[in-house]
């Protein structure tokens, strides 16, 4: 969780309905509590943290939160499971860098630990999930292959605000979509590793309720990008445009627009090295 400040946000909102007996009656008391914090200062927070945490300093817990939508007459949660996503994160360092560098990023001790940890949390609570995936600098293409590209909101700036870019869409047609895709995009990328990642994510989204929603929030990537830029990009829609060309056996134009996708996205993340 570094370099949050350029994170984007691919978040699960569950319906209270969707969760364990347990799990359900502690939101509930969080909801009628008053405890529930405004989204927009539940993220900057956890930004703040990431920052905190990149420089060796430790964060106080300030108890478990969750982002908050409704939709018509039914509330619908993100748990933030900050702990358990900090803990994934460095973790994670293992599988994404070589054992010689590591310790440049992240100290050996501190991996070890949360290693144990991770392996602590989920043996006590093995139902636990993250409901939140964050990257940055980039988005993966499959994540954009989880929306149709009328699903997209784009919000200017204010004083209060910064430019946004989110899409929308129910579980349901996520999980199709992404069944639906798996195969083209693994065949386009021509990577093995691809083919794995969108498995995961497909995967991923099964664990929750079905009637849950999911968001694709450019999150803190949309300050970096000038807003004209950010209302002409149309990502979710040229993947489709990608994948039904490959799906009508026209690799020269599929794989022509898969091409111009990569070299978007490639261009946008090399920023990260020139920062």
């Amino acid at each position: 969780m570094v370099q949050t400040s350029c994170a984007a946000y691919l978040r699960v909102y569950q319906p209270l309905a969707g969760f364990p007996a347990r799990e359900r009656a502690r939101w509930l008391r969080y909801l009628e509590s008053g405890a529930a914090v405004p989204g927009h200062v539940l993220i900057e927070r956890e930004e703040r943290d990431a920052l905190v945490r990149a420089i060796g300093g430790r964060v106080t817990s300030g108890g478990e939160h969750a982002l908050l939508e409704r939709r018509d007459h039914t509330m619908y949660l993100c748990p933030l499971t900050a702990e358990l996503r900090v803990l994934q994160a460095l973790a994670g360092f293992r599988r994404i860098m070589p054992v010689e560098v590591i310790g440049a990023f992240v100290p050996h001790q501190e991996i070890e630990r949360a290693s144990r940890l991770l392996d602590r949390l989920r043996r006590e609570q093995p139902g636990l999930l993250t409901y939140i995936q964050q990257v940055t600098w980039f988005i993966p293409l499959a994540w954009f292959a989880l929306f149709d590209g009328s699903e997209r909101t784009v919000t200017p700036a204010t004083d209060a605000h910064p430019a946004t870019l989110v899409y929308a869409t129910k579980m349901t047609k996520a999980r199709a979509r992404i069944t639906r895709a798996l195969k083209p995009l693994a065949e386009l990328a021509d990577e093995p590793d691809i083919a794995g990642a969108v498995e995961e994510l497909r995967d991923w989204l099964h664990q929750f309720d079905r009637d849950s929603l999911v968001f694709l929030d450019y999150g803190g990537l949309a300050r970096t990008i000038p807003f004209g830029d950010l209302v002409e990009d149309h990502t979710a829609r040229e993947v489709w445009e990608a994948i039904s060309a490959h799906e009508a056996g026209d690799p020269e134009r599929s794989g022509h627009l898969y091409g111009k996708l990569i070299e978007h996205w490639s261009e946008l993340r090399g920023r990260e090295s020139r920062n």
